[in-house]
């Protein structure tokens, strides 16, 4: 990981740009290992990480969601852009709650498209 901080490039990363890095067979999955390894810092909102949470999910499982959003919260080259008085635990457990929400709403919208 590299040590100053202000040299690193500051980022904020499309939802698209983090969907197709996240495996390691993706060729843009530098991208996801750059950040892993502090070659930049990203910069988030309570609203990115939200359409993340949902994109991630629509596009993989619950697992893979929460562990990204885990690792994210919990790097030092990723802050947040407006602070507003929530830790990055809180952001974890209601990004969660998103994904659980989510994820009934999918199985809804399943059953309603069986019947």
């Amino acid at each position: 990981m590299k040590n100053n901080s202000d040299s690193r490039p500051r980022v904020v990363l499309d939802t698209n740009i983090i969907l197709v890095s996240l495996t390691a067979h993706s060729r843009w999955y530098k991208v996801f290992a750059a950040l892993r390894d502090g070659d930049y810092t990203l910069i988030v909102s309570n609203d990115i990480i939200s359409e993340y949470a949902e994109k991630i999910l629509a596009k993989y499982d619950r697992f893979t969601a929460e562990n990204f959003l885990r690792t994210l919260l919990t790097l030092p080259n990723v802050k947040k852009s407006i602070s507003v008085g929530i830790s990055s635990q809180q952001i974890l457990m209601i990004t969660s709650l998103l994904i659980a929400r989510l994820l009934r709403r999918q199985t809804i919208w399943s059953e309603k498209t069986v019947m």
